[in-house]
């Protein structure tokens, strides 16, 4: 068992107690006042502002590159996505910027982030400095110079007032300037991102190469970037140049795919996102256009099968899940860039969809995924069709048995239209990942409509 799902189990208990709050029941069951869900945005609005600082300080203290590397796509990516988040509720019930910056945090709010950026400050909540008063060690937001950053006053202000009474306590540009610097890392606040001249005056500062990366390398949104054909895909897109948003289920393989890489942010973006849900998908290209302000490639990955149930077994839940992902998720995540790539400048971009052997020669039971993948041919047409005037191109790449984690047992034996059983032949994945890598850096008038890569010896002309 994974140890994110011992802690799951070992949690349940509290996350049913939760559910049973007073706030999430009426959230529930649809009573719970206007009034208070403003309260509570905005609320959580600061919240996320105060742990972008101490996942991006986290990140500056780390002992290994590897880890610094897992807090700041962290930081970054988290925050990305709880703005697009945030920024849509915000706007939608009437809470404007000036509201958000002039709330006050309630303790509760205060209290989880300011122990953890205590605790990374080697301090504790209630502990005295050395010399000068008693004063105790101050909560968060004069860690970070609160008025500084939330109503305008100058950096370093409250640093100097301290000083004048001989004390140590920690302030942001005496300890930030002992950690080594966060470069490509845009600490986000409350929605806005500091500049660089205010990131300096905190003792982080910007390192131009990873940032001129960043702007001018091309922009790739990977679904299902969490393993197999998505994580091969996304290294070869770095290699080549390629700025990469990771997209999938379990951050944890999102952000294990970001680490095996061994690129920082802005270079990779992961961004956790579970495509049945058109909300996380919204949100999800709200944080590509928030980070990087365009897009010049989809790469529709992400996919799920049945595998192996006869047809007359199957259940409605199973049929509509497949769809769900496989269609559904690949139409709204297309759906989103081609707008993107329409009203950008300059105008256009490519789309490519993971469409399988199977969108031309099925296995045996296997329909819920033959089907949408033969769904997904016809995305692919209309795509190329209604794309060509906007100079969006779309062409879909269909594989055959990529050696993964997902399709071992075909190595073992799959069944055969004949009713054998038998092993098949199966190619790297990284042979796949040249393939999408070579239709994703075609020039604009270039197009390649179908591809198919597969393992030679496969059975599959003359399948059945």
């Amino acid at each position: 068992m994974r140890f994110s799902d011992e802690a799951w189990q070992q949690n349940a208990a509290l996350r049913e107690a939760i559910h049973r709050l007073p706030f999430n029941t009426e959230l529930a069951a649809g009573t719970l006042s206007r009034e208070r869900f403003r309260f509570y945005i905005v609320q959580d609005a600061i919240y996320l502002g105060q742990y972008a600082r101490v996942l991006a300080l986290a990140a500056a203290k780390a002992p290994e590159i590897t880890t610094l590397q897992a807090f700041a796509n962290s930081s970054l990516g988290a925050v990305a996505v709880e703005q697009a988040l945030h920024g849509r509720y915000l706007q939608e019930f009437g809470v404007n910027p000036a509201l958000v910056m002039a709330a006050e945090p309630t303790p509760d709010c205060l209290a989880y982030t300011s122990f953890l950026l205590l605790d990374l400050l080697g301090r504790r909540a209630g502990d005295h400095p050395r010399g000068g008063r008693r004063e105790p060690v101050p909560r968060l937001d004069r860690h970070l110079c609160r008025s500084a950053f939330r109503r305008g006053g100058r950096p370093g202000h409250r640093r100097r007032r301290w000083g004048r009474r001989g004390n140590n306590i920690a302030h942001p540009c005496g300890d930030a300037g002992r950690l080594p610097p966060l470069g490509a890392v845009r600490m986000a606040v409350l929605g806005r991102r500091l500049a660089a001249t205010r990131l300096a005056g905190i003792g982080v500062g910007p390192e131009t190469e990873d940032r001129g990366m960043a702007t001018s390398g091309k922009i790739a949104v990977i679904t299902g970037a969490g393993s197999g054909i998505g994580r091969a895909t996304a290294q070869a897109l770095l290699e080549a140049g390629w700025n990469v948003v990771l997209a999938g289920r379990r951050r944890d393989m999102l952000e294990e795919t970001a680490a095996l890489a061994g690129v920082m942010p802005p270079r990779i973006l992961a961004v956790p996102t579970d495509i049945r849900d058109p909300a996380q998908i919204a949100a999800l290209f709200d944080a590509v256009k928030t980070t990087y302000g365009r897009i010049d490639l989809l790469f529709n990955n992400a996919g799920i099968s049945t595998r192996g149930i006869p047809f007359e077994e199957l259940t409605y839940e199973q049929w509509t899940d497949v769809v769900a992902v496989n269609l559904t998720g690949s139409f709204l995540c297309a759906q989103h860039a081609f707008r993107m790539m329409k009203a950008q400048d300059p105008q256009g971009g490519r789309i490519i969809n993971n469409g399988s052997v199977s969108a031309r020669v099925p296995r045996r039971n296997s329909t819920p995924y033959v089907s949408t993948k033969h769904a997904l041919t016809g995305l692919t047409r209309s795509l190329s069709l209604d794309g060509r005037e906007y100079n969006i191109a779309c062409g879909q790449i269909d594989i055959g048995n990529a050696a993964t984690t997902r399709n071992e047992d075909t190595a073992r034996g799959r069944l055969q239209a004949s009713g054998r059983v038998e092993a098949e032949a199966r190619i790297d994945v990284s042979d796949v990942a040249k393939g999408v890598l070579y239709m994703a850096e075609l020039p604009p008038e270039a197009n390649v409509l179908f591809m198919t890569v597969m393992a030679n010896k496969m059975p599959y002309v003359g399948r059945g």
